[in-house]
C-alpha cells in the first residue's frame, strides 16, 4: 500500500489528474485470459525446471525438455495452477519464443508463476502471479495506451512485447526509448 501512496503522492505533485486508476492486481482475470491464449494457442508451455537449470539452458540457447509437451497437457497444467495445485517454484509458464535468439530476452522467458505470498489487496485469492513483460503487453492494450515512454534497459524486451501484441491480436504501440535523465528541483 505504502508504494502505491507514494505514487498518487508523486502524480497529484506533478499537476495531474488521472482519468481512471489501474491496479493490476484487481483484475487478474484479464492475464488469465492472456495466458490461457497463449497456452491453448502453443505459444507457451508449462516448465518445470528449476530457475537454475532453465538459466543454464537459456543462456546455451537450449529448448528445455517440457518446451515440446502437447498444447492439452500444457492448458491441464495451467489449469492446475490456478486450482493451487503446485508449490512456489515448482511450475511456470514460459513464452515459446526463439532459443537461437542473439537477444536472450527471446529464448522463452518466464511470463507466470506461482507465488503463495499473502498479496496486500487480494489476500490468498490468486497464486499465479504474471511478470513484467506479459503484464505490461495486456495492461497497456486494455488501458487503450498507444505511446509508451521506456528507460533503455527494456530496448532488448521490445521484441518480445511486440511478439506477445501481434499472438494475442492486440494492436502495436509507439514505443519511445530514452537514456537516464535528471529531475533537478
Amino acid at each position: 500500500q505504502e508504494f502505491m501512496d507514494a505514487m498518487r503522492q508523486d502524480i497529484a505533485w506533478l499537476g495531474i489528474n488521472a482519468d481512471e486508476e489501474f491496479i493490476m492486481s484487481d483484475r487478474m482475470d484479464l492475464f488469465f485470459k492472456a495466458g490461457e491464449q497463449l497456452v491453448k494457442g502453443g505459444n507457451a508451455y508449462a516448465c518445470f525446471c528449476n530457475q537454475d537449470v532453465m538459466r543454464d539452458l537459456r543462456f546455451k540457447g537450449v529448448a528445455c525438455a517440457h518446451r515440446d509437451v502437447p498444447v492439452a497437457e500444457n492448458f491441464k497444467a495451467w489449469q492446475k495452477m490456478l486450482a493451487k495445485g503446485y508449490r512456489e517454484g515448482e511450475v511456470s509458464i514460459r513464452f515459446k519464443g526463439d532459443m537461437l535468439s542473439k537477444n536472450g530476452v527471446m529464448r522463452d522467458p518466464v511470463l507466470f508463476r506461482v507465488d503463495y505470498h499473502k498479496h496486500y489487496r487480494t489476500g490468498e485469492k490468486h497464486c499465479v502471479w504474471p511478470l513484467y513483460d506479459i503484464a505490461s503487453v495486456v495492461a497497456e492494450e486494455h488501458n487503450g495506451v498507444t505511446h509508451v515512454m521506456r528507460s533503455a534497459e527494456f530496448v532488448l524486451r521490445a521484441a518480445l512485447h511486440d511478439e506477445l501484441r501481434k499472438i494475442l491480436s492486440y494492436r502495436p504501440l509507439t514505443i519511445f526509448e530514452f537514456g537516464r535523465f535528471n529531475v533537478i528541483g
